[in-house]
């Protein structure tokens, strides 16, 4: 396992999910500053990874990624930008719980508590909730 197939598959991932009556739409890029096309939307970036000796044949890894779900708030009014954030990081966080091993490719995916804020972007202020997630791996060693 490697950070590159993480990426492939948290991406086809978040490219299944559709929205609660909103659409989802997912951008990945190395930061959060951009404008972005459409709200709500999501953006993954890699965080980071540790490993631990299971045993003397195999390393337990984790890679980590944070997602940001993003709404605009310019032109949505708080609250309702609130509910379409909770509607989408369920939506997101569901899709992970439900398939915790991302089809066989890890040991396991959880979901870590979230964290709600808000930044300016090249598109205007937005709220955000990031999602943390965390893909434990078995390396077998050589």
């Amino acid at each position: 396992m490697s950070f590159q197939t993480l990426d492939t598959k948290i991406k086809a991932k978040l490219d299944s999910l559709t929205g609660d009556g909103q659409p989802l739409n997912f951008n990945y890029q190395a930061n959060l500053s951009g404008a972005f096309e459409g709200y709500p939307c999501a953006v993954f970036v890699k965080s980071d990874s540790e490993a631990d000796y299971e045993n003397q044949a195999d390393n337990l890894r984790t890679y980590v990624y944070h997602i940001y779900i993003l709404q605009e708030i310019e032109s949505t009014d708080v609250a309702d930008a609130d509910d379409i954030l909770s509607s989408a990081t369920d939506i997101i966080m569901n899709a992970f719980d439900d398939d915790y091993t991302l089809g066989g490719s890890v040991l396991k995916s959880r979901a870590i508590p979230t964290i709600w804020g808000t930044l300016d972007t090249a598109g205007g202020q937005v709220s955000y909730a990031r999602v943390t997630l965390a893909f434990d791996v078995i390396y077998e060693l050589n």
